[in-house]
């Protein structure tokens, strides 16, 4: 190993957006919950235990991992705050910090307080009446810090 003796020029790309290899036939859509899976394939957000959130979906496209190059689809990655959504289970600002799951990879119907059998995919950050919600989406890297 040796000091750098001149300047480099790193490949690198800023945080907040990643790109992602689609499942084989899976269709991602835009604005939908996505994860990763065991094979490091980007697929609907499942509520599968061995499946962790990569953030939210900003493309449609299905996935063909036989194509030249395979099909990848753009996520936003940065732990969005989705605003003034339903969350089942918050109906009151008792549930601020509350942890939010979803059961698929919907998350305009699909928000809930009740735990599901995976880890939450984010926790409310502000209640505005009934189950309207601000709900703070995770990261992968905060997800990955959560008990299995």
């Amino acid at each position: 190993m040796a000091n750098l003796t001149a300047e480099v020029t790193l490949n690198n790309r800023p945080r907040g957006m990643s790109s992602y290899v689609v499942a084989n036939a899976t269709t991602v859509f835009a604005g939908s919950i996505v994860g990763v899976d065991a094979n490091g394939f980007l697929n609907k957000y499942a509520n599968a235990g061995t499946e962790r959130i990569a953030g939210v979906c900003l493309q449609t496209v299905t996935g063909n991992t036989s194509a030249v190059p395979p099909v990848e689809a753009r996520v936003n990655d940065t732990g969005l705050i989705l605003t003034k959504v339903t969350v089942a289970g918050a109906t009151s600002a008792a549930t601020v910090n509350s942890l939010v799951y979803c059961t698929t990879d919907n998350p305009v119907t699909d928000l809930t307080t009740t735990a599901a059998t995976s880890r939450a995919v984010g926790f409310i950050v502000r209640w505005h009446s009934g189950s309207i919600n601000d709900v703070q989406l995770f990261t992968q890297a905060e997800q990955q810090c959560l008990p299995a």
